[in-house]
């Protein structure tokens, strides 16, 4: 059974005090639209901090950059979960016996 949050009630979760709200819902829920909204709300309050948008698909990346153009990119990062972790790598590739550039061996 898939129970719907209604928008009103993710955009209220999106907005409180939680430290930490994860959405969870399949595809056509509304989870690109309503972060992109929250993208749009949020970046200008942000003064020097950053907000990042992490997706399992570079679709998606390409769709969230779509739907947030006019946001500052200074404010809004987006990326996939894998170039999130191919960057951390990359930061301590010596110290994991890993190359520079980890993502060509994640690819292989």
């Amino acid at each position: 059974m898939t129970l719907r949050m209604p928008d009103q009630s993710v955009f209220d979760l999106l907005r409180s005090d939680e430290p930490l709200v994860v959405i969870e819902a399949p595809a056509g829920c509304g989870k690109t639209y309503q972060g992109a909204e929250y993208a749009h709300d949020i970046a200008p309050t942000l003064g020097n901090g950053r907000m990042l948008i992490l997706t399992h698909t570079n679709a998606a990346c390409d769709v969230f950059g779509e739907r947030t153009r006019g946001v500052s990119r200074n404010a809004v990062e987006i990326r996939t979960i894998d170039a999130l972790i191919c960057q951390i790598a990359a930061a301590y590739n010596k110290v994991l016996d890993l190359p520079p550039d980890p993502t060509v061996w994640a690819y292989t």
